[in-house]
């Protein structure tokens, strides 16, 4: 039997403060999905304009990030980042849980 399990996960885009450790860095190197479980969904940044993909842009301040994570944690990880949230949008995310039974034996 296949069950369905809601994870809350939440979109919140924030502006990269000046004194924010993740100025002069970018995604790729700070490993924002392995380090602190969010994804970078988009960036508005002064360094997009050389058409770089998103994980090259380098941070700097002023910069608008749009990230996904976990409703729990996310606006902790944005102080932890240095990062001022603007706007946070709520979404529910279905998990599909199989969950078999075992027939009890008759004895």
């Amino acid at each position: 039997m296949v069950g369905v399990e809601a994870e809350r996960a939440e979109l919140m885009d924030a502006v990269v403060l000046n004194d924010s450790p993740l100025v002069g860095s970018s995604a790729s190197s700070i490993c924002l999905r392995r380090q602190y479980g969010i994804d970078l969904i988009a960036a508005a940044s002064h360094d997009a304009k050389n058409s770089k993909r998103l994980h090259q842009i380098i941070f700097n301040p002023g910069d608008v990030l749009l990230v996904q994570g976990p409703s729990a944690s996310i606006s902790g990880i944005f102080e932890l980042l240095g990062c001022l949230p603007l706007s946070v949008i709520v979404i529910l995310v279905a998990i599909p849980l199989i969950m078999w039974f075992w027939p009890l034996s008759s004895s």
